[in-house]
């Protein structure tokens, strides 16, 4: 008389070959977590750039000091960007701690006549940089 089921055989074959590819899940994740790059993409370097644009355009003063960006808004914020480790830290009014870019190397910014121009390298040295410029009637100081 034949009832359906599995022989014990049957049941440990079946778990060996499910262990055997469960072993081998780690490996995986493993080789997808290292295809991570450690650089700033273009498109990250360039949507980084174009955000801190559109404040420097706001901003009614601009002052570079210890290596940290200061815009002073005209609804009398101040706004600072200053490198942090790896990362580019936003804050407002000395307040927050919002990263507008991570995998950084070296953030330089440069006053230049009505605007600022801002360097960021990459953790693999690659270069993004741009010349800001403020909105009319406003300074820019050291």
């Amino acid at each position: 008389m034949k009832e359906g089921g599995f022989t014990l055989i049957e049941t440990i074959i079946s778990f060996t070959i499910f262990v055997m590819i469960a072993s081998l899940f780690p490996l995986i994740v493993q080789v997808i977590d290292t295809n991570k790059p450690d650089s700033l993409s273009l498109v990250e370097g360039t949507l980084t750039l174009n955000q801190l644009a559109m404040e420097v355009r706001e901003a009614r003063d601009i002052r570079v000091v210890d290596h940290q960006l200061i815009l002073e808004l005209a609804d009398g914020k101040e706004v600072s960007f200053k490198q942090r480790g790896e990362r580019i830290r936003r804050q407002v009014n000395t307040l927050g701690n919002d990263i507008i870019a991570r995998k950084i190397k070296d953030v330089n910014f440069q006053l230049v006549h009505h605007g600022v121009v801002i360097t960021l390298i990459d953790l693999d040295d690659n270069v993004f940089q741009r010349r800001m410029s403020m909105g009319y009637d406003r300074t820019a100081t050291r």
